[in-house]
This record gives structure tokens, C-alpha cells and sequence, in this order.
């Protein structure tokens, strides 16, 4: 019963169960490594995609309505907005507006703060007068997108809801003398 040769739980010894289950080549254990490391850049690049999709953006949200749009609004709240002549839309200062308004026949150079809250105090106190809540924003074709923005935002601030909005084309040329 001592004999080795004859011992049952020989196969089961440490070195005959390293021969048995030992793989025949070593390239799959770096590869394994290599599978938490996948994992995370698997993560990372699905955060990255999707996650700029749940980003919050600072901006203005506007319902559309269902049906056609109607041809305009009864309002004697009327503003209109035109590009600042000879500064180009892509200014050196991102934050100066590039507009001017002009309601009830004065104007507000929307650069200057003061002109600015001025214009939303003359447009509160004409919406509280007439008991209206839509204005009739009539701009430029050459407004900058971010002056537009700001416009609605000081309406917004005047108690106004509903803005009807305007194009207007560019100012044709002058004729030649």
C-alpha cells in the first residue's frame, strides 16, 4: 500500500494537476489582462457619447405651434431691431451687442446697459397700458442670433409672453450721386 506506483491519488498530486489543466500556450494570459483595462474604455467612450446628449444647454426653448403658422398678431407693441451699420457680426467682444431698437419712435443702443433696461421699462409699462401680451419683434436679416436671444430674454423680463417674430431684408444701398 506504500508502493508510489500503486497509490490511487497520484493523478491528483499538485504537479500532475499542473500538467493536466497547465494551457498549452501562455498568449491568452496577457490578453485577459488586458479585459478590465477594455471594460473602462468601453465606459468611458459610451459616457463621452451619450453623455453630451443629457448636457444641459443655456438657451430659450420655443413651442411650435400644431397648425400653420398665422399670418401675424394684432399688437400695437412693436419693436423694431436693426444690425449696427459698419460693425461686423463676428466682433472682438462676444458680449456687446451689435443692435439698436427702437420703440414708440426712440431708439435704445442695446450696447449700453442702461439703454437696454430703459427698453424694458418703456415695454412694461406699454403692455400694462394696453393689457397686451404679445410684442411684434421686427429685425434685421443681419442680427446676430446671440442679439436675438438677448431680445427675447428682455421681453421676457418686460411680462410679456408671446413674441411674433419678423424679418426684415437688408437695407438696399444707397443710390450712387
Amino acid at each position: 500500500m506504500n508502493d508510489p506506483a500503486a497509490d490511487p491519488f497520484r493523478g491528483f498530486s499538485a504537479d500532475a494537476l499542473r500538467e493536466r489543466f497547465r494551457p498549452p500556450r501562455r498568449i491568452a494570459r496577457p490578453l485577459l489582462a488586458l479585459v478590465p483595462w477594455l471594460d473602462v474604455l468601453l465606459l468611458a467612450g459610451a459616457f463621452a457619447f451619450f453623455g453630451q446628449a443629457a448636457a444641459l444647454v443655456p438657451g430659450q426653448t420655443v413651442d411650435l405651434p400644431d397648425a400653420a403658422f398665422r399670418d401675424g398678431a394684432a399688437s400695437t407693441l412693436v419693436v423694431v431691431v436693426r444690425a449696427l451699420p459698419g460693425r461686423a457680426a463676428a466682433s472682438a467682444d462676444a458680449e456687446a451687442p451689435l443692435a439698436e431698437a427702437f420703440f414708440r419712435d426712440e431708439r435704445f443702443q442695446l450696447a449700453r446697459p442702461e439703454r437696454a433696461g430703459a427698453l424694458r421699462d418703456a415695454l412694461r409699462e406699454a403692455a400694462e397700458a394696453s393689457g397686451e401680451d404679445t410684442a411684434v419683434l421686427y429685425m434685421d436679416a443681419a442680427l446676430p442670433h446671440r442679439d436675438a436671444m438677448r431680445l427675447c430674454a428682455l421681453l421676457r423680463e418686460a411680462g410679456l409672453r408671446r413674441v411674433l417674430f419678423a424679418a426684415r431684408p437688408p437695407a438696399a444701398p444707397a443710390p450712387a450721386r
